[in-house]
Formats: structure tokens, sequence, C-alpha cells
């Protein structure tokens, strides 16, 4: 009976310990191409950096950072409509916890303020500070849209989640 039991924690822990494994692998070369990503961006080699980013994506798509770090050069290089995609893609991964929603919505906030579209902007704010109410980031770029008059006259709208 032992020997069975034994048996069968065998044969469900392998898989289970390769997968995990895999997983690692995947991450760690992920990582390592964020990494040169990095190294390119500060050498100003953007279209380099963002092709790294973009396979470091293809290898382990919830690292939600490559995200964020590919609409940073995309607002850089002004394509506002490539780095909201890329926030907006983060937005959809992420993980269904408070803080970590109120992140990405702070992150695609900030990528609609970058861009001007600042009704976007603020109701992804609000949606942060829904998620996370001491997110003082998301705070104080609403305020600041507020403050400059950008939501005069405009409708509080109600953000999609």
């Amino acid at each position: 009976m032992k020997a069975r039991f034994l048996l069968l924690l065998l044969v469900v822990a392998v898989p289970l310990c390769y997968r995990a494994c895999r997983e690692v692998q995947r991450f760690g070369q992920a990582s390592r191409l964020r990494q040169r990503a990095d190294e390119l961006q500060h050498l100003g080699k953007l279209g380099e950096a963002l092709a790294l980013l973009q396979q470091a994506r293809v290898v382990y798509p919830s690292f939600l950072d490559i995200y964020q770090e590919m609409a940073e050069i995309h607002l850089e290089l002004g394509h506002y409509q490539q780095a909201y995609a890329c926030v907006n893609e983060a937005v959809l991964r992420c993980p269904r916890t408070p803080e970590s929603l109120a992140i990405v919505y702070r992150q695609r906030g900030f990528c609609q303020w970058r861009s001007g579209q600042w009704a976007g902007a603020a109701a992804d704010f609000r949606t942060s500070l829904r998620y996370n109410p001491g997110e003082t980031f998301s705070r104080r770029l609403l305020e600041e849209l507020e403050r400059r008059g950008h939501l005069a006259g405009q409708p509080d709208p109600s953000p999609e989640h």
C-alpha cells in the first residue's frame, strides 16, 4: 500500500517539478534579456532595447515589468498608441489582487497622461485609487489634472476593469 502511494506521489510530483524548473528557466532567460535591454536603453539604442524586451515578453509573458519598460521606450519615441497597447496588456495579464491592479492602472493612466488623454488618465488614476486608496502617485497626478483644468466640464467617467 505504501509503495503504491509513493509511486502515485512520484507520478504527480515529477511533472510538477519539471514544469516549475521550466518556469524558472524561462523567467531567468527573460530577466537576462530585460537586463541587456536596460543597458541598451541607457546607451540610447532604443530600437534594439525594444526588440530584446519583445523577445523577453515572448519567453515569459507573465513578466509585467517588461510591458511597462516597453511602454516607456515607446513614450520616449513618441509612439503613444504602442505605449498604451503595452500597458493595456499588462492590465489584462495582471494578477487580480488590489495591489497589483492599482499599479497597472496607475501605469496605464500615466501613459495616457503623457499622450494628452486626460479623461482616460483620470479614469485609470481613479481606478488605481479604488484598488489602493493610499496610492499617492495616482492621487497626485489626478489632483494635477484637476488643478490644470484638464478635467473641467468632463463627466466623471466610469472606468472599465
